[in-house]
């Protein structure tokens, strides 16, 4: 790794510190280990600590009276001339903030250049090793690089915030024109809630109201739009969840489509016509009927790496039949929010299921991670009869909500749906009128 490294930017940098101590706040990332001469590891610490101490004249003698206190450091300063150094700084030093600046992210890179190395090194030797696990090393691979990453690449803007104040404000402009974050299917919803970047949305009903339908429309909604979606699906083969998105696609029956039992030659075309534009969508969906927080990551990280996803979905938030199933859905529900919708800054979607009174299942646990919740209900007669048929037989309850408003009474104030089974469709029909809302 000797032609890693950039000898001259790093005595520049040191002899401009020697000569502008104060300078040493613009990089705060940069660290004594990022310098590739043990010398200047050295230099680098010690200014950084006279300075922090307030003192403000990097001479021979603060400098030597440091060095003096550590074996380690006397032993690799034992051949360097401190009172040339000092004498022949100004003549190297650079005279400006940005210079300097320039000089420190020219170290970083090339530290960063070797720690890559030296970490591919290690990836080399695990794969050697007959014991390893393949899942576990695509994590191990994953996190080590993430990590250097996260080191070495974020966090350039550091600055206060009102130098940046500009852009901040330019981009929640530019979010504002889309709607917020990505727009739901269902225009009433975005009143409530866009799907934005660091956000968890979670849709919840009983079973065989239409969860996942409702999931599998947006998925498509989304990647009409050029959105690219990576679906998990902890309940459906990719096979028998093509079928409904064919049925979606062409409102042909899915029962015609799994039988093959077509009524005319038209509605066979329009099933072709969907394939050819499912071939098209940047969409991705992935079976496992055992979804743990491991393969959830490693799988998210390998599309994001190969595509870049914009937005996850997951069908449907579930814990293992265990003692601990408790404590595990919180752990799934905390991953998604937190994990990938924080961490690795992309837009979640999920689904959870409730229970016959309508909560959704250890419903602390979901509430308590997601940003907001939404209610699949079914209508009763009582109110098809009032809303109109023409308002659908379903409705969406925002029952939580940190990002805006929320339903009132779930009786009356709600979005009213379509949900047509046979061709796996779910679309916003006429809202009805809220009797408790002025008109």
């Amino acid at each position: 790794m000797a032609n890693l490294q950039n000898t001259q930017a790093e005595t520049g940098l040191i002899s401009t510190l020697i000569v502008h101590p104060e300078y040493v706040v613009v990089n705060e990332r940069l660290k004594p280990e990022y310098f590739a001469m043990p010398v200047n590891k050295v230099l680098f610490r010690i200014i950084k600590e006279l300075y922090n101490s307030g003192v403000m004249n990097i001479d021979e003698f603060n400098l030597a009276s440091k060095i003096e206190n550590s074996e380690d450091d006397t032993m690799i300063m034992q051949n360097i001339n401190l009172a040339e150094l000092v004498a022949d700084s100004p003549y190297v030093a650079r005279e400006t903030p940005n210079e300097y600046k320039a000089l420190s992210k020219d170290v970083m890179k090339f530290a960063f250049k070797r720690k890559l190395l030296q970490q591919l090194r290690t990836f080399e030797n695990q794969c050697g090793r007959e014991d390893v696990d393949i899942g576990a090393l695509q994590n191990y691979i994953y996190d080590k690089l993430n990590h250097i990453g996260d080191e070495f690449l974020t966090g350039e803007d550091e600055s206060l915030i009102g130098e940046k104040i500009d852009k901040i404000y330019a981009e929640i402009i530019k979010r504002a024109q889309n709607g917020g974050g990505i727009p739901s299917k269902f225009p009433t919803l975005n009143d409530f809630v866009t799907y934005e970047k660091g956000e968890l949305v979670i849709f919840s009903a009983k079973r065989k109201v239409g969860k996942s339908v409702l999931l599998a429309n947006e998925a498509i909604h989304k990647a009409r739009s050029g959105i690219n979606v990576l679906y998990l699906d902890s309940e459906m083969s990719t096979l028998g969840w093509t079928e409904r998105i064919l049925a979606m696609l062409s409102q042909v029956s899915i029962r015609k489509i799994k039988s093959q039992k077509f009524d005319s030659k038209e509605e066979e075309e329009k099933v072709l016509q969907a394939i050819e534009t499912l071939k098209q969508l940047p969409l991705v969906h992935i079976n496992n009927p055992a979804w743990t927080v491991d393969t959830m990551e490693a799988t998210i990280k390998k599309w994001d790496s190969k595509i870049g996803i914009d937005l996850v979905i997951m069908d449907y938030i579930k814990a293992p039949d265990t003692d601990d199933a408790y404590v595990e859905l919180g752990k799934i529900t905390n991953f998604l929010k937190n994990k990938v919708a924080g961490a690795m800054d992309l837009s979640v979607i999920a689904a959870a299921q409730s229970n016959r009174g309508g909560d959704t299942g250890e419903s602390y646990r979901i509430e308590q991670y997601c940003s907001t919740l939404v209610k699949i209900v079914e209508k009763t007669p009582d109110e098809i009869r009032r809303d109109g048929i023409e308002c659908g037989k379903y409705k969406l309850f925002v029952s939580l909500n940190r990002n805006g408003k929320s339903h009132g009474e779930i009786d009356n104030d709600y979005i009213d749906i379509n949900f047509f089974g046979e061709i796996m469709t779910m679309q916003e029909a006429k809202q009805h009128i809220c009797p408790e809302l002025p008109i």
